[in-house]
């Protein structure tokens, strides 16, 4: 059985990338933007997991809330960014 992921993104690249490697490895990814998830979140919701990229021109201040198990993946390892995650819901 695959797992499906979706991969919301604030970095095309570095997502295509995520993406592409989950796909190769026996997932079922796919790539939407923070609007596109927003607007449409009834449709992702039998995803088994959420991949949420936090990045330095991320604007999501507002997380919606999950109903699914949601890694984070930061774009930056620095302390500004480590901040912003925790505050949109990062565990650790």
């Amino acid at each position: 059985m695959d797992i499906k992921a979706i991969i919301i993104e604030t970095d095309r690249q570095i997502s295509n990338s995520v993406c592409y490697q989950l796909n190769e490895n026996g997932f079922q990814a796919e790539r939407v933007s923070y609007i596109r998830y927003c607007r449409d979140k009834e449709t992702y919701a039998s995803y088994d997991l959420i991949i949420y990229m936090v990045g330095k021109y991320d604007h999501s201040d507002d997380m919606p809330i999950f109903s699914r198990p949601v890694l984070f993946v930061l774009e930056q390892n620095d302390l500004p960014m480590q901040k912003k995650a925790f505050t949109l819901g990062m565990a650790d």
